[in-house]
Formats: C-alpha cells, sequence, structure tokens
C-alpha cells in the first residue's frame, strides 16, 4: 500500500513537472544551428519568429527577440511580417510586444501592399490605440533624425520603418519651415529617390514631388548634383502651383530649372555651365509650352500686362521686362533670373 502510495505521489510529480516545463523559443542541434520541431531543416530567425508568434507563445517571444537583438522584426515571410500574423490572428499581447521591440505599423504586406496603419480602422479599439501609438513613437523619432540634418539617419529612420512617403516629406517640410539647412534639402532628395516613393500613384508622386521640387528649389544652395537628380524625376507635364500676397499661378518646372539663376556655382568656367545646363534640358522630351500662366491676380499692386508666357519667351527676354518680375513675384526667389552682387 505504501508503494503505491509512493508511486503515485512521483507519477503525479512527473506530470506536474511537464506540465510547467516551458520549451526554449527553438531547438538548437550540435552546432547551435535553429532547428525545427521535427529537426528536418535549419530555421532562419525570421522562421523561428514566425513560428512563435503563431503558436501565441508570448514568454518565448520576448526571450527569443532578447536573444537575437538584431533581428529584422519588420522582415516579410511568406508574405506577411511577424506584427500581421499577430493582427490577424487577433492576439494583442504578441502584437503589442513586437511593436515595443520595433515593429513597425507602417510596413506593407506582399499580399495586399497595405500596412497595420492603412486597416488601423478595422482593428478593435484596443488594437487601434497600440497601433496609434506606435505611429507616434515612429513618427517622433522621425522627427529626431530630421532634427539632426544627416541624410544617413533621415533615410535609415525613414526606410527601417517603412514610414509612407508623403508623411515623411511633410514632416520635413515642418523641420526646415523652422531650420532651413540646406541639409535638409539632400534628405528630400534622397527620399524622393527611394524605392519607397516610387510604389505610389503617379499621380500623387507628381503632386508631391513637384512641390517638394519647388520648396528645394527656393532655397537652392548651388548643390547642382541634387538639382539634377530632381530635374531627372520630374513627371511629365507635370505643373507647380505658385502664391505670394498678389498672385496665383501655374509654373512648369522645367522652366524653373533651366532660368534658375545659379549662384556662387563652383563651375571653372561659362561654358562648363552651358554644358550642364545643356545636361539638364535633355531630361525633357518637351521644352515648348507654356512657363507661366496667371490663374488670380488677387490685386492690382502687381500690374500684369500678360496672364501667361511661353518658355521660348525668355530665351532673348529684355532684363526689364515684366514677364520676369512675374517670376520672381511667382516663386519668391530674388535672384530667380540675376544673382546678387556681393559687396
Amino acid at each position: 500500500m505504501v508503494l503505491k502510495s509512493l508511486s503515485f505521489i512521483l507519477l503525479s510529480v512527473a506530470i506536474l513537472a511537464g506540465c510547467s516545463f516551458k520549451k526554449n523559443p527553438t531547438e538548437k542541434d550540435g552546432s547551435g544551428n535553429k532547428v525545427s520541431a521535427n529537426r528536418t531543416h535549419l530555421l532562419t530567425d525570421e522562421e523561428a519568429l514566425w513560428n512563435i508568434v503563431v503558436a501565441g507563445r508570448l514568454y518565448d517571444l520576448q526571450l527569443f527577440i532578447e536573444q537575437n537583438p538584431d533581428i529584422d522584426l519588420n522582415a516579410s515571410w511568406r508574405g506577411e511580417t511577424a506584427l500581421s500574423v499577430a493582427l490577424r490572428r487577433g492576439d494583442f499581447e504578441i502584437a503589442a510586444v513586437l511593436m515595443s521591440y520595433g515593429a513597425s505599423p507602417f510596413v506593407p504586406l506582399q499580399v495586399d501592399g497595405k500596412s497595420a496603419f492603412d486597416s488601423v480602422d478595422l482593428y478593435p479599439a484596443r488594437f487601434r490605440a497600440v497601433i496609434t501609438s506606435q505611429v507616434e513613437l515612429t513618427m517622433a523619432h522621425l522627427s529626431k533624425s530630421l532634427e539632426t540634418g544627416s541624410t544617413l539617419k533621415i533615410v535609415e529612420v525613414f526606410a527601417g520603418n517603412s514610414i509612407p512617403c508623403e508623411m515623411t516629406l511633410e514632416k520635413l517640410r515642418d523641420v526646415r519651415s523652422r531650420n532651413s539647412r540646406s541639409a535638409l534639402n539632400d534628405a528630400a532628395a534622397a527620399i524622393l529617390n527611394h524605392d519607397q516613393c516610387k510604389n505610389i500613384s503617379s499621380q500623387r508622386l507628381a503632386k508631391i514631388f513637384t512641390q517638394e521640387f519647388f520648396d528645394i528649389l527656393r532655397s537652392y544652395s548651388g548643390d547642382l548634383a541634387l538639382l539634377k537628380t530632381l530635374a531627372a524625376r520630374i513627371p511629365h507635364r507635370s505643373t507647380i502651383v505658385a502664391e505670394n500676397q498678389n498672385l496665383i499661378g501655374i509654373l512648369n518646372p522645367f522652366f524653373l530649372v533651366k532660368f534658375r539663376q545659379i549662384c556662387g556655382n563652383p563651375f571653372s568656367n561659362e561654358s562648363d555651365l552651358v554644358a550642364w545646363r545643356y545636361e539638364l534640358s535633355s531630361l525633357f522630351p518637351d521644352q515648348s509650352g507654356m512657363a507661366y500662366e496667371i490663374a488670380v491676380q488677387k490685386e492690382n499692386r502687381i500690374q500684369v500686362g500678360s496672364g501667361r508666357a511661353l518658355i521660348s519667351d525668355f530665351e532673348s527676354m529684355d532684363r526689364y521686362d515684366e514677364r520676369r518680375s512675374v517670376v520672381v513675384s511667382l516663386t519668391g526667389i530674388k535672384n530667380f533670373f540675376e544673382c546678387e552682387e556681393e559687396h
């Protein structure tokens, strides 16, 4: 009887020990490589992470991320990210942990191109709250990088978190309005040329790009490589709306590139500058058409003899022609045609 009781106690202890035993996030072979449970193949970090998320193992997830600090939480596997799997499964705790360690709600899925941020309104309230909170933290991180003026750092935060092109440029313009450092122009050019900005529709890109181009052109400081890069991406037949206190007009971005004076340029002689302008002009298939067109003349302080002008009109235009004054007024660039003399 005593032996039977002792056996029962030992069996109970074994069962309890088995129930309380936690398996490691991933098993390892003799060489330390992560392997699947049936040991049929080696697992990548992303596969191991995906398996943990699918199983909903919260403790293992935290332990695994801590043990693998360099893992890319935004990596796509089987068309999804770890965060998208957790959200699809309705696993709030797993999703919250992933985002707390840096999983971005902006990463689009391969299956439909939408991110958690794009679909935030479809989730329950507490999911919306944690996604919104992570978006705010990510944008705050972007703002800090913009304040540094480091193009490398800005692009790293932008690309690493898959922050939408439009949101990034909007934040950049806000910072630039308070800090006109030319370094932010370089960052804008790098962002505009990044793959993440190439994925949006051509119509939206045209609107974003031309306005950003105009903002950069206004504070242009002689960075010829930047201007050429931007000019090469101007959408064909796009226009820029400009406004000052008195006028609202439509400008041709090619015209702006062709006639914007390069003050303090690094060219050793005029022929180099002419060659560079010719190279720029070759980027545009159509060099004819309107230079500008006045949409609204709000007051009579500026007398506009003609509400429009052709690009060809400016080829041999007198320096005192009023149409040059109109361009200066619309762009707000005093030295658009002539550089100010240094005293």
